[in-house]
């Protein structure tokens, strides 16, 4: 039986356990891939958090301990670094992917036997010109010689704490990247060019507020697409990488101002929702407060914060809109959807926690977001468009099938009249006729003679003297009112007559009645317009207790438009509809028999006038009577 002492019991376990917490410290290289696929370094990296180290040389010496890599750090700066081999005899190339277009810092250092060799020292005074690889997101080349082992060591700082990527390309790999990433992204950017243009054809063409926005919202779009696929920094502001955190903010800003103002207007919300209203103006104030702070400091993170808040608002907006089933308001929800799923969701997801599809590069989330929202939105005008413009046909056919209508009662008027005219003529010619016997008579009294028959013969004469007297006023009356069908009425006149029949009314009750001198003629049936007048004029001196009673007309598109016009008691909607049924009066002052208005409803009907009402209680009321042309 073999004894173990206590002594070699705690070696054993002093040795497990620098084995088991020590493990990092003794872990094999990472061996570079010689295949052609992307490996993710990050599970193999190793981190730390401080920030008392300057530079690589007070790291090494310090020998500080380096723990897990942590996907999140919670400092502004850190070192990261891991042991990498290159199995191959062969010199090879890798590309480490860090994921963005520029970073304030960015520190590259290789360490081989206690030997320092710097790869890039890019800060935020750094132009484009001094990176290594001319690529729009930075990219570290990885040089190895055969068999060579070797640590790299980065000190970096991301705008907004964002995550790094760590990925590692092989070079034919890295090729086939550059070229499918520059195809992809130059195709995003001209199809949010196309729509561009085709907003701006709509907005010269039809000026209007919401193209405006829109186009506006699809430009500012654009920029940040193409500042996160690194071309603003190559192309457009290559200075400095601190110009270009300054500028992707004021982009962000203005993607926001123009979102708001065109959701403002395409939901129609000063209109609409009041409230609604005043929160997208205070958002907007915000992005414009947003704009002026970013002169002097820098609001990245700030409109990462706005951004979170404007989600609860853009979806409140888009339910609104469905529930109120108003005009293309589903496909609206779509675009809120698709914004709120890969903008916020997504991508911010990945800034500020983790990307949870690490094969998809969190600003792909951006793009893909952008481009089905300018889709949605567009097809949102365009649908809107249409809306609009099916119901200006439909109102214009209305108009149209009205007309006809006018027409006809206009035609069914002539008719009238002309069968009127037809009637007095054949009356006249009769009574012309009956003058002839009249005369026979007449003739035939004049052979009595004058001693037998004297009174008999004065009778005969005097009664045909009165049938021809009574013969002759027809004629008059007959000629007057052909005379009067055919003549064109003056309401001037009509108006004043009117008013002198009413006026002692009018006088004992103190109240004022006036006419508008109007010089305006038109052909109609006089009889009817004067009763309707004088009934509409009687009613509103009747309840009309002070002030003035009006009568006045004018032209309007359809026609010539009479107005009776009293400062009166005033009537509800409801008071108004069951004025117009036979034998219904006004609750309050009732007088009459309560069927005025009713015949003056019929008068117009069968006259081929309108007869409108508008009226506010304590105020007064307007009548309008619509002669169509």
């Amino acid at each position: 039986m073999v004894h173990i002492s206590p002594l070699n019991n705690l070696r054993y376990a002093v040795i497990l356990f620098a084995l088991f917490f020590c493990a990092p410290s003794f872990s094999n290289p990472f061996v570079l891939p010689m295949t052609d696929e992307v490996v993710a370094l990050k599970p193999h990296v190793h981190m730390y958090n401080g920030n008392e180290y300057k530079n690589i040389s007070e790291l090494i010496n310090s020998q500080v301990v380096f723990s897990k890599f942590s996907v999140k750090p919670h400092r502004e700066k850190h070192w990261i670094k891991i042991e990498l081999e290159n199995e191959s005899d062969l010199n090879k190339r890798w590309y480490l992917q860090l994921g963005y277009p520029s970073m304030p810092m960015m520190h590259a250092y290789w360490l081989k036997d206690n030997d320092i060799e710097t790869i890039s020292l890019l800060d935020s005074q750094s132009s484009y010109t001094n990176r290594i690889i001319d690529e729009p997101l930075l990219f570290l080349p990885l040089d190895f010689s055969p068999k060579e082992i070797k640590t790299l060591y980065l000190h970096y700082r991301i705008l907004g704490d964002a995550p790094i990527s760590l990925k590692v390309f092989p070079e034919d790999k890295f090729k086939k990247y550059q070229f499918l990433n520059n195809s992809i992204n130059s195709s995003v950017l001209g199809f949010m060019s196309a729509v561009l243009i085709l907003v701006l054809i709509f907005l010269a063409l039809n000026p209007n507020t919401s193209y405006f926005y829109f186009a506006g919202l699809i430009l500012s779009m654009s920029f940040v697409i193409a500042d996160m696929a690194g071309y603003n920094h190559k192309y457009l502001w290559p200075q400095n990488g601190a110009t270009a955190e300054k500028n992707i903010a004021y982009i962000m800003a203005l993607t926001n101002l123009f979102y708001v103002l065109f959701v403002r207007e395409i939901m129609q919300l000063k209109i609409l929702n009041t409230a609604l209203y005043r929160v997208y103006s205070g958002l907007i104030l915000m992005a414009l407060l947003m704009l002026f702070i970013n002169i002097s400091h820098n609001v990245f993170e700030l409109l990462i914060m706005t951004s979170i808040l404007l989600i609860p608002v853009l979806v409140y907006t888009s339910i609104w809109g469905v529930r109120n089933k108003l005009t293309s308001s589903r496909i609206f929800a779509l675009s809120i959807i698709s914004h709120t799923f890969f903008v916020f969701g997504l991508f911010l997801f990945s800034m500020l926690f983790t990307n949870p599809f690490p094969s998809i590069s969190l600003f792909s989330y951006v793009s893909i977001g952008y481009v089905l929202e300018a889709i949605f939105f567009t097809m949102t005008l365009s649908h809107r468009n249409y809306t609009t413009k099916k119901h200006y046909q439909d109102s214009l056919l209305s108009r149209i099938n009205e007309a006809n209508e006018l027409l006809m009662i206009e035609q069914k008027n002539n008719q009238l009249l002309q069968e009127k005219q037809d009637q007095l003529l054949k009356f006249t010619g009769t009574v012309h006729d009956l003058f002839q016997p009249l005369s026979s008579v007449r003739m035939a009294a004049g052979v009595i003679p004058e001693g037998s028959g004297k009174d008999i013969k004065n009778h005969i004469d005097n009664t045909v003297g009165y049938a021809e007297s009574l013969l002759k006023s027809f004629m008059l009356e007959s000629k007057e009112e052909f005379q009067g069908l055919n003549s064109d009425l003056i309401l001037g006149r009509l108006f004043e007559s009117v008013i002198l029949r009413l006026q002692s009314s009018a006088k004992e009750k103190n109240i004022k009645v006036q006419f508008f001198n109007s010089h305006i003629t038109c052909k109609i049936n006089q009889e009817n317009l004067v009763r309707i007048l004088d009934n509409l004029m009687s009613n509103a001196i009747r309840y009309t207790q002070s002030g003035g009673v009006l009568i006045g007309s004018r032209y309007k598109s359809k026609g010539i438009e009479i107005q009776v016009v009293d400062t009166g008691i005033g009537m509800s909607l409801e008071e108004t509809k069951k004025l117009l049924r036979p034998f219904e009066q006004s609750e309050v002052g009732k007088q009459g028999y309560g069927i005025g208005l009713y015949v003056v409803k019929k008068l117009c009907e069968q006259s081929g006038f309108e007869l409108s009402v508008s009226s506010v209680i304590n105020k007064g009321t307007c009548f309008k009577i619509l002669i169509p042309k």
